[in-house]
């Protein structure tokens, strides 16, 4: 009895001892993203990440997006798809990835305070400290070797993209159900419990970017199911496999329908994009391998997608060579006629590390002169998703981590485990790991400048015009618009995130596409404050308001809108309120046929 409670109690002290382990490396994980992104911490409440500032739109256009789905969900779910920008369009929020996979990081912060700022940076360094423990905890569970964990985590926190992308599309840093997915993919079969568990997990991070990330995911998870159902002995597991994604992928249907049909309403909505010029294929970074003469070929991309310095895929230097030594370490091991302990995690950590990068190529299969492989025919259906297509690599980031996670755990396992030299070789595992995480930092943050934040461009939440802008209802349209181009992105996207503060049905607008009768009206927008224009949009959308700020104004059209202003209005645009270089006028019927002095 005395041995069996001393079993047990050594058990459970070790279990706590790696629960205490895996809090610390939480802590420590969370204090490294701050210590990247620093003076972001300190500026958490009133300032952005901007590491691209050309890219400012898209980071205002995902904290608008996650704003309006907490808001909605928590005061008029059945308003949800009907998001208040491009009006009168029906189902705006579906032009748009709708990330609800990140609201679990953005919603609580942002029901609790108001403060979009404060949420979204809390969604950006949480999503990255937990991604990055969720590795650790992967590699843990696979070698038993915090040493290894450390090492996956700190390849994914030293890989460029990380900084350098993902804070302009900040529901990206929401990766942290993707390890433990692979964790649980992994395992042949499931119990009930893990079988929820692994749909939970496949839905909440497919749905953070249900167009790219999700067809990344169900792509490698289904051919894992594929592989298991052609072998006789795992033919029971690739059906289950095929059952958990059959659930997910029903789980997710009214999203994906939802897009269908705004898909269908729009039938010119390929050309409905900013994006529709599509990055042209460069033929000096493609390999050729032909068949059949020159009837049949397939030609891959071999791109910046794979080997640029911001790409997900471009790890350290250091993981790479980690991985190396790994891999050498178990191809000797299993030559030898050894066992390795962490196979299983080695097979499906370089699975998903291949895929990713594979399927980030962007290969072509083109036959008699037309091409049959389905990522380019999507690209001339879809043209924006040529842009956004090295996102499919996100998954290959994550393998990689694990491989370098599980590498550095068999390195340091060569080293000796006991005896008279146990203290010394503990101590050659932990240099081993210094060095190697020393490393990876060095490379990518040395000398590295304060990372560059911008204060949110924002109406204050307590300002006279956001004050009058919740007192009063009916359509708002923001101006100016981008001089060169009407359908730019940053000033819609700037009146977007100011929404937030009252929530007015707005005209302006900016997502990956947009509905039908858009561009037409932001061209007469153009023309404003022109009577005609005035009326054809009060007519067209009920247009009540519109907010100026003069500050961005064109010259001409500025004096245009001072002098308004100067005479209080007119009988169809009256000055409402002046705030600096805000200007607010009311919408009415009017009878100026013509613009005054």
């Amino acid at each position: 009895m005395r041995i069996g409670h001393s079993q047990a109690d050594a058990q459970g002290d070790g279990r706590g001892r790696d629960r205490g382990s895996l809090v610390v490396a939480f802590v420590v994980y969370a204090a490294i993203v701050i210590w990247i992104t620093w003076p972001l911490a300190s500026q958490i409440t009133t300032h952005l990440a901007v590491p691209q500032p050309r890219l400012l739109f898209d980071t205002l256009f995902t904290t608008w997006s996650l704003a309006w789905t907490s808001h909605t969900l928590s005061s008029a779910p059945s308003n949800l798809l009907n998001a208040n920008t491009y009006y009168p369009a029906e189902h705006a929020l579906l032009y748009g990835p709708t990330a609800f996979g990140a609201l679990p990081n953005f919603a609580p912060a942002f029901l609790l305070t108001g403060n979009p700022a404060l949420a979204i940076n809390l969604t950006l360094l949480g999503g990255i400290a937990l991604t990055a423990w969720t590795l650790h905890f992967v590699v843990v569970r696979w070698t038993a070797s915090h040493l290894g964990g450390l090492a996956a985590a700190s390849t994914f926190l030293a890989t460029p993209w990380v900084w350098h992308w993902v804070p302009t599309v900040p529901f990206y840093a929401v990766l942290q159900y993707l390890p433990l997915i692979v964790l649980f993919a992994a395992k042949p079969r499931h119990s009930i419990g893990t079988a929820l568990a692994l749909v939970t997990l496949v839905t909440v991070q497919c749905l953070v970017d249900p167009l790219n990330l999700s067809a990344a995911i169900l792509t490698t998870l289904g051919l894992t199911a594929l592989y298991r159902l052609s072998r006789r002995d795992t033919r029971s597991a690739g059906l289950h496999a095929i059952a958990i994604l059959g659930v997910s992928a029903i789980v997710m249907l009214p999203v994906y329908y939802g897009y269908l049909s705004v898909a269908a309403s729009n039938p010119d909505l390929k050309h409905q994009t900013l994006w529709a010029f599509a990055a042209p294929y460069n033929p000096l970074l493609a390999n050729y391998v032909h068949w059949i003469g020159d009837l049949m070929y397939i030609k891959t991309q071999l791109s910046w997608r794979l080997l640029r310095p911001a790409g997900p895929t471009n790890i350290p230097i250091a993981a790479w060579l980690a991985i190396l030594l790994g891999a050498l370490s178990v191809g000797t091991t299993l030559w030898r006629g050894g066992f390795v302990q962490a196979r299983r995690g080695w097979t499906h950590a370089a699975y998903w590390a291949a895929m990713g990068m594979l399927l980030s190529m962007q290969p072509v299969i083109v036959a008699f002169d037309h091409t049959i492989w389905l990522p380019h025919i999507l690209f001339s259906v879809v043209p924006s998703v040529r842009v956004v297509w090295h996102r499919l690599g996100v998954i290959g980031l994550i393998g990689l981590s694990l491989l370098a996670g599980i590498a550095l755990s068999e390195c340091a396992a060569r080293i000796g485990v006991g005896g008279r030299w146990r203290r010394l070789c503990g101590l050659a595992r932990l240099s081993l790991a210094a060095a190697l995480v020393g490393a990876m930092f060095a490379q990518r943050f040395h000398d590295a400048p304060p990372y560059p934040t911008l204060e949110a461009a924002a109406l204050r939440g307590g300002s006279s015009v956001v004050h009058e802008l919740r007192q009063s209802r009916g359509p708002l349209l923001e101006l100016p618009l981008d001089e060169r181009d009407s359908k730019k992105a940053l000033p819609h996207a700037a009146a977007m995130y100011r929404s937030i503060f009252h929530w007015r049905p707005l005209l302006n607008g900016y997502s990956s596409y947009w509905p039908a009768g858009f561009a037409e009206r932001m061209d007469v927008a153009e023309r404003l404050p022109e009577p005609d224009a005035l009326e054809d949009l009060r007519g067209e959308t009920g247009l009540a308001a519109i907010l100026v700020n003069t500050r961005w104004c064109r010259p001409n059209r500025c004096a245009a809108w001072l002098g308004l202003a100067q005479r209080g209005g007119r009988d169809d645009l009256r000055l409402v309120l002046r705030d600096r270089d805000v200007l607010l006028f009311a919408v009415s019927a009017g009878t100026d046929s013509e613009m005054p002095d």
